[in-house]
């Protein structure tokens, strides 16, 4: 019987994100493209004999109680296969800013249900995981499935497209936090709704035109929260080169898009005087995955 599970659980940007208007079940309708990228948490599992789940976790701050989405994932893991909780060690090793609008609680508890399917010899197809992963947060289904999609829905309606073209991005976490709950508030403020922008973006990304991609990016959320500091990010990406630049989810991360590498370092240099969270990353074209069992 395995004891130890290791799963690399990827951020996400957004490509594209449109915010429609409140569902009878207090989520928004939403249009958006989401990208994976190669900045990764990795969730160890491990079993540890009693009936208690301990989280842990490298990024002081994050909560290690029950409010935590990873424990959220345990508990509803053993629910899902009618079994009594098990004991469970699990660590995550943060490498995503907490609070950044990259999905990082969403891959970390889809990391976990997957990495506890694997523990248990999976007894849950993953089609039964993103169910439960979809009641625990919107953005947990698309972290199973990685790589390129459109979501649409409350979020977990998933549909792959066309894979982004290859580039570099360059990612800043500000020393600031948004909160996601007050920013959809926000936008239940508005009374005029952009169009969709997700159309536009699939055609580029069909036509594999980077320099349409490039041009495309959007975000509603740019304009409804209209942060100082976001806004200066994303000038001073475009000054240093970017072909494109836009804020990720609710923010307040803002990402840069760069043809070749060489353009991108000279890019993390210059905002590494500025920024102490600065990031160079790739878009992939994977989810969360298994990269050790022992």
């Amino acid at each position: 019987m395995n004891k130890t599970v290791t799963v690399s659980a990827p951020a996400k940007i957004n490509l594209t994100l449109n915010i429609g208007r409140l569902r009878k079940d207090n989520y928004h309708e939403v249009n958006m493209i989401m990208q994976a990228i190669n900045l990764c948490d990795t969730v160890t599992i491990s079993k540890n004999g009693s009936k208690k789940i301990n989280i842990f976790c490298s990024e002081k701050g994050v909560p290690l109680d029950s409010s935590n989405l990873v424990y959220k994932a345990a508990v509803a893991y053993f629910e899902a296969v009618k079994a009594q909780p098990e004991g469970l060690d699990i660590h995550i090793d943060k490498k995503i800013p907490v609070q950044a609008g990259l999905a990082g609680g969403s891959t970390d508890c889809a990391a976990a249900l997957c990495g506890i399917n694997a523990l248990y010899g999976e007894l849950l197809t993953k089609d039964e995981l993103k169910v439960i992963g979809a009641a625990l947060g919107a953005d947990v289904p698309f972290c199973f499935y990685g790589g390129t999609a459109l979501a649409t829905g409350k979020g977990t309606d998933i549909a792959p497209v066309s894979d982004m073209p290859e580039c570099f991005i360059v990612l800043i976490k500000p020393d600031l936090n948004v909160s996601t709950k007050e920013a959809y508030q926000r936008a239940d403020e508005r009374t005029v709704f952009k169009e969709d922008a997700s159309l536009l973006m699939i055609k580029a990304l069909n036509n594999g035109s980077y320099a349409e991609v490039s041009r495309l990016l959007y975000n509603d959320f740019s304009d409804i929260l209209n942060i100082k500091e976001v806004k200066e990010i994303t000038a001073l990406l475009n000054s240093l080169g970017a072909d494109g630049a836009c804020m990720s989810g609710s923010g307040p991360s803002v990402f840069g898009l760069f043809k070749n590498e060489a353009s991108a370092q000279a890019a993390i240099t210059a905002l590494k005087r500025r920024y102490s969270k600065v990031y160079l990353c790739k878009p992939v074209t994977y989810g969360v995955k298994i990269v050790k069992i022992e």
